[in-house]
């Protein structure tokens, strides 16, 4: 459990580096610009995420997975790609009138003249990409993310609050895009030769198989809503949508993110003792209720104080939006769990089965909720993930005999101390504090003070496993800057 644990820990550390400042960067320039321009840009970006699907074309992904390449497939694809890229940019630029006509928001066009540079930019950027991760590079692709999206960030920010507006935005894609793919071109050391065979590119094509294909769908799946949204509701709505998600299921899709590989990895050694695997998934389940149940319910009751303060008056719609989505992040620890039982037995089969039956559920579900507004879409969403929970779990119990009442037997404990966190912190209401500020401040501690004390109190074995943890790492902590102490 303690290599589970600081896998966990530095895996964690790792997705907020590449997912965690941009969310931060987003929020500094919300509390500038209006939420309208946030809208116009998701727009366009929903759409330019399929032509961008063309200009990888799956070469990428193909070079990373190939056991064998040489000199002139590197630089073959790359020659290739940015040819793509080119044709794809054009295409966009041509387009951009269209799809400012689908959305019946004539700002569209300029952005989306724009916005078709950022294919080109990212095209040169594929292969170098790729041959980082085929050399197992994963520190200089993290610092070459790193050190663009924080100088893009700075850009954007100050643009935003020097008054730039929308191009505040648009700056700071097209120097995002620039910057990581001049680092990587830097950090790679690679210099593309002056040659190119058609032939080795289409080998590396056919060898990517259905890529495009899956990756088509999935760029489906992620922008539905937004084409949903922004054609039928007013740009507004889709901002609060867009924000109220991120806020909701960032930190849980990072905190689950981290998890995943290291269950995974778990599980896939234990594979064939059904009593271990059941433990393993029954501690992971609860580790992860410990850390979401808490924060989703903390978040959903200090959403009305904390959207002004964070975001400023212009937000405060969204409040309800991010309600609901935080029920969506409750149940998504659930989901992740039983989804990976799934892939530690290698039932890639069950897996995409489950994904169909899924999107039979949820989309029908949507279809009928669009009529009632953004509100009811997300309550559809809901509905729709606890169907699925019930669809997910139906192959863990099969599997390992570990049913979903089993799951929420185990969990039972962990639900009702972060019902008492959100007692505790309604009772700071009764107080009237006037200061949006104190207010917030108190019912977090407050919050987190009765939550660690119930948990305590029942001595849940999560909670005390991460004490433990915590413990252990402090003292080792303390023990290292004893150690440098003394050398000085």
């Amino acid at each position: 459990m303690t290599t589970v644990g600081s896998a966990s820990f530095w895996s964690f550390l790792e997705r907020i580096a590449r997912v965690g400042v941009p969310a931060l960067i987003a929020i500094l320039m919300a509390r500038v610009l209006p939420p309208d321009e946030f809208a116009w840009i998701a727009m366009v970006m929903a759409f330019l995420s399929f032509f961008q699907i063309l200009v990888d074309g799956g070469l990428g992904q193909a070079l990373v997975q190939k056991e064998k390449i040489d000199e002139i497939d590197i630089s073959s694809s790359f020659y290739f790609t940015i040819a793509v890229g080119l044709i794809m940019a054009a295409a966009f630029f041509f387009a951009a009138p269209w799809i400012a006509t689908f959305y019946k928001q004539p700002p569209l066009e300029y952005i989306g003249y724009w916005l078709s540079l950022n294919l080109i930019l990212k095209s040169i950027g594929v292969v170098p990409t790729a041959l980082l991760l085929r050399r197992l590079r994963f520190k200089a692709i993290l610092a070459s993310t790193s050190f663009s999206v924080v100088f893009s960030g700075v850009i954007g920010v100050s643009m935003a609050y020097m008054g730039f507006g929308i191009w505040s935005l648009v700056v700071y894609t097209l120097s995002a895009s620039t910057l990581y793919t001049l680092a990587v071109l830097f950090v790679g050391h690679w210099t593309p030769r002056l040659e190119f065979s058609l032939q080795r590119v289409e080998e590396t094509i056919a060898f990517s198989g259905n890529l495009i294909a899956s990756s088509f769908l999935g760029a489906i799946e992620k922008n539905i809503m937004t084409l949903i949204i922004g054609r039928l509701f007013p740009p507004a709505l889709l901002a609060f949508y867009n924000f109220s998600l991120m806020l909701a299921l960032l930190p849980v899709t990072n905190i689950c993110s981290a998890a995943e590989r290291v269950l995974f990895s778990s599980l896939s050694r234990v594979q064939k003792d059904k009593d271990a695997l059941v433990s393993l998934t029954r501690k992971a389940l609860q580790m992860l209720s410990l850390i979401i149940f808490p924060m989703m319910i903390g978040l959903a009751m200090t959403a009305p104080i904390l959207i002004p303060i964070l975001l400023t008056e212009k937000w405060e719609s969204s409040i309800p939006f991010l309600q609901l989505f935080c029920l969506l992040g409750i149940l998504y620890p659930i989901h992740v769990v039983n989804l990976v039982v799934l892939k530690a037995q290698g039932r890639a089969d069950i897996f995409f089965r489950l994904a169909v039956i899924r999107a039979l559920i949820e989309y029908p579900i949507l279809i009928v909720c669009i009529l009632w507004g953004v509100g009811a879409i997300i309550w559809g969403q809901v509905v729709a993930s606890v169907i699925a929970l019930f669809v997910n779990s139906y192959f863990t119990k099969k599997m390992l005999h570990y049913s979903i009442w089993a799951q929420f037997h185990d969990i039972a404990s962990y639900a009702a101390a972060s019902i008492v966190m959100a007692i505790s912190i309604l009772c700071v209401d009764l107080f009237q504090i006037s200061s949006a500020h104190l207010n917030l401040t108190l019912k977090v501690l407050i919050g987190v003070l009765a939550y660690t004390l119930w948990c305590y109190s029942l001595r849940l074995t999560a909670f005390l496993t991460l004490r433990n943890w915590a413990l252990k790492y402090a003292v080792l902590a303390l023990k290292a800057a004893g150690q440098n102490q003394g050398k000085v």
